[in-house]
């Protein structure tokens, strides 16, 4: 009889620790990934470059050497498509409008910073605002792809959407605030329409280019 009871005691504890290790082992899949991170997203900030603009107080236009050390500051930083220009005149109103109106000459649209931008005494510092965009970080292979009792999405699940989105995307600030569409410009679309009807088109002329040897269609070139 005792050494009946031993051996179901001895069954109990090895059902006992095969039923603990395989519960070791679901505990340490769901440890390992929480499903918590599965969401990819690209990360966009803000950076802001910066150029002072050195003038005198009774300055009422920009020096030539002024002038083209701003020039050049723009074409450094590529500016373009989806760039905002910001200006802070410092301790010189008069400064900061003669510069606008350098810039507004230039084709470029100016706007009043809406924060300090710590424009040294005699200068007007001018800012290029431009949005950036970080990719997640992907591939994402920290899950293992099986066994997944609970059916938890991957860890890699959208890489490749968020991905290409971050790649693609012309202006990263769309991708926080998308930009106010004032609809399509009836009155152009008519006259255009007008302008069709009035045979008053100008029709680009033909372009001779793709032709060679000196054939034509009737007799090619030998």
């Amino acid at each position: 009889m005792a050494n009946t009871q031993k051996f179901f005691t001895v069954g109990r504890v090895a059902v006992l620790t095969l039923m603990t290790l395989a519960m070791t082992a679901c505990s340490h899949q769901n440890a390992e990934w929480s499903g918590s991170e599965t969401e990819k997203r690209n990360a966009v900030e803000m950076v802001r470059l910066t150029h002072d603009v050195k003038m005198a107080a009774n300055e009422t236009q920009l020096s030539s050497a002024a002038a083209a050390e701003l020039v050049e500051f723009l074409n450094g930083v590529d500016y373009g498509y989806g760039d905002r220009l910001v200006l802070d005149s410092g301790d010189s109103a008069a400064a900061g409008a003669a510069v606008t109106r350098y810039l507004n000459t230039a084709g470029y649209a100016v706007a009043p910073s809406p924060v300090p931008l710590g424009a040294a005494a005699g200068a007007v510092r001018v800012a290029v605002e431009r949005y950036v965009v970080t990719l997640p970080s992907c591939p994402d292979w920290r899950q293992k792809a099986w066994p997944n009792y609970e059916n938890a999405p991957s860890s890699n699940f959208g890489c490749a959407n968020a991905t290409a989105l971050g790649l693609m995307v012309a202006n990263p600030r769309d991708l926080i605030e998308g930009d106010n569409f004032a609809g399509p410009d009836g009155a152009q679309a008519a006259t255009a329409i007008e302008r069709y009807h009035a045979d008053k088109v100008k029709w680009p002329a033909k372009s001779s280019a793709g032709k060679s040897g000196g054939g034509s269609a009737d007799t090619p070139a030998k």
